[in-house]
């Protein structure tokens, strides 16, 4: 039912913002509002949403608390540079740093909910000529994977898509080596994006 209502609602939003003398002020309100029931729906479901993959990403979660600094540092430097062959060690490098400011899982689904969303939402109002086709699209095509579960590649994807966009777009080399080299380090699927550039 929440996501009907939320349908609902980017249609409600477009139709009070959009259609009626539509300026940027008024876009730029639209994507942050609709962005914001997407990142409240996404950061706030419980852990049973998402099935198996959100359990295995909570136990990931814990033990990284338990993990210290010197063996995730030395795991990430022995996959870049001596072969291993970890799982994506640069997530849980952004785990531990999370971790600094808070051991709540509920909280670090809604950071990585704001850290996609956010930007997606960035990029929406920067490109799309009707945003809320775009927020629908999401919703029915991505929603699913991309706010529930893939919390690796929804990182990778923020960032290699969303930023990396722009910087392919204005030829910005060293930036866009940069964001995909983090991207890179959260999921390794995200290399593909290098022949975009």
């Amino acid at each position: 039912m929440v996501y009907f209502i939320n349908i609902f609602l980017i249609f409600a939003w477009a139709v009070l913002l959009l259609k009626h003398n539509p300026n940027q002020t008024k876009r730029k309100l639209y994507c942050g509002i609709v962005a914001l029931q997407w990142i409240l729906i996404s950061g706030l479901r419980h852990i049973s949403i998402g099935g198996a993959d959100n359990y295995s990403y909570y136990a990931r979660f814990e033990m990284t608390k338990t993990t210290s600094w010197k063996t995730i540092l030395q795991e990430n430097w022995d996959y870049l540079f001596n072969g291993l062959d970890a799982k994506d060690p640069g997530y849980t490098l952004v785990t531990k740093i999370f971790q600094i400011f808070s051991n709540d899982f509920q909280v670090f689904l809604i950071f990585i909910a704001f850290v996609f969303t956010s930007l997606m939402a960035w990029w929406i109002y920067k490109y799309s000529s009707m945003p809320e086709i775009s927020f629908l699209i999401y919703s029915v095509l991505f929603y699913a994977f991309y706010a529930v579960t893939g919390y690796r590649q929804t990182l990778a994807t923020a960032l290699i898509v969303f930023l990396g966009y722009d910087f392919a777009k204005e030829r910005k080399w060293a930036k866009f080596a940069i964001i995909s080299f983090i991207a890179f380090m959260l999921h390794k699927s995200s290399i593909v994006f290098i022949v975009y550039y």
